[in-house]
């Protein structure tokens, strides 16, 4: 198994299917790569799958919280600048409205069997912004702290030296 959230569980072939067929039919949708995307959806497979096709595609993301004021999301989406939010069925309601007051394009759609063929995804660069989290806005208004591919790669190194990953993890 390469992912298993709330009994759903895949391989890691059908993730990496998933991942390039759901990266595809994002740059579909008209988002290209260095436009920023933010995710709110709930904790699962589909979520898991979304944020790979993003870093994929190299879409930088953040994952937005399904519990915060809308003010305030609308506020961080347009100060960082991000051109598209996706969601899952479950906050759709909630996804269009936040895209129509931060004027982004919601990005929700089906993946075409033929996506993978239709783009080309280069290895992004170590330099690349990747990941944006954002500060819990103690001595003002949250700001985005923004991760490369490279600043992943080496944390992903570092956690893989002090807490060996196996098999059975």
């Amino acid at each position: 198994p390469a992912l298993s959230v709330d009994g759903q569980t895949i391989g890691y072939a059908a993730l990496h299917a998933r991942v390039v067929d759901r990266a595809g039919a994002m740059l579909t949708s008209g988002i290209v790569p260095g436009d920023r995307v933010a995710l709110l959806q709930a904790r699962s497979v589909n979520l898991c799958t979304d944020l790979l096709a993003c870093l994929h595609a190299r879409l930088p993301l953040t994952v937005l919280s399904r519990s915060e004021a809308q003010g305030s999301v609308v506020a961080k989406l347009v100060d960082g600048g991000f051109k598209g939010l996706t969601c899952d069925d479950t906050n759709r309601e909630a996804a269009q409205a936040l895209a129509d007051a931060a004027g982004l394009r919601l990005v929700t759609p089906p993946v075409p069997e033929d996506t993978a063929n239709r783009h080309t995804m280069p290895v992004p660069r170590a330099e690349e912004e990747a990941l944006l989290i954002f500060t819990s806005g103690s001595s003002g208004r949250p700001k985005a702290v923004r991760l490369s591919h490279g600043n992943i790669a080496a944390n992903t190194r570092g956690l893989s030296e002090i807490t060996p990953v196996g098999g059975d993890d």
